[in-house]
């Protein structure tokens, strides 16, 4: 064993029995003789938390590192639907937004017995891609989908088997299919994820390194329908 491997060892053993220890730390907030909290204040803490292991994750993967995230609670009186802002990057602050309250849904799944939505690797995966569409440009209601697909820069190409909860081979027939229904779920709790389009890329469609073409996935953002005023006259 190398010195190097032998001082990551040291180190990692370190590193992370000191943040453990400081999470256990957390748990004393929850006496409620001291502290007063609500479910919303908890599920801002985890998901901040989350959001900070998912970056310091990012420092081992291909990706590179993540911006710093900083944990903030509203005061008192001021209520508010989605997780603050915790940073000057508009995706860090949506992706946290869509992690927070998807942890307000399973918060209340677990009150009322439900399936929890879930919050693992892949459907990490594919929360970070749904950001990341949250915030380009919708396609004009005059604009072919073929011409805002060669765009290229208006919409996001994902791999479905990284997003898959159970990987099946029969997932290269439609992984379209399997997104469309993942994005449904999360529309519970995130209202505007149900303007994105998942559609197969068109044949000949350039798909960058990494991604499966098999399972590839384009993901857009659609104009919101305009709603229709009734002409009927009242009788």
């Amino acid at each position: 064993m190398n010195h190097k491997r032998v001082k990551f060892i040291v180190e990692a053993n370190k590193l992370v029995n000191q943040i453990l220890w400081q999470i256990e730390r957390v748990t004393e907030l929850t006496d409620k003789t001291n502290y007063s909290y609500t479910n919303s204040d908890v599920g801002q803490i985890f998901a901040t938390l989350h959001l900070g292991v998912a970056q310091a994750n990012k420092h081992f993967s291909r990706d590179g590192g993540g911006t710093g995230s900083r944990f903030v609670l509203p005061l008192p009186d001021i209520h508010v639907d989605r997780i603050p802002n915790v940073s000057g990057d508009p995706f860090v602050n949506t992706f946290a937004s869509l992690m927070h309250r998807r942890q307000q849904a399973n918060i209340k799944n677990r009150s009322r017995h439900g399936k929890p939505i879930a919050s693992d690797e892949p459907a990490n995966y594919l929360l970070k891609q749904i950001a990341k569409v949250l915030l380009l440009p919708a396609r004009p209601i005059d604009v072919p989908i073929s011409t805002w697909l060669g765009t290229r820069s208006h919409i996001i190409v994902l791999d479905a088997s990284k997003a898959a909860q159970t990987l099946k081979p029969t997932l290269q027939n439609a992984p379209q299919s399997m997104i469309k229904g993942r994005l449904k779920v999360i529309a519970r709790f995130a209202p505007e994820v149900a303007f994105i389009r998942a559609i197969r890329p068109p044949r000949h469609f350039y798909i960058s390194k990494g991604i499966n073409e098999r399972c590839a996935v384009i993901l857009y953002l659609e104009n919101k329908p305009e709603r229709r005023t009734s002409r009927r006259s009242g009788r």
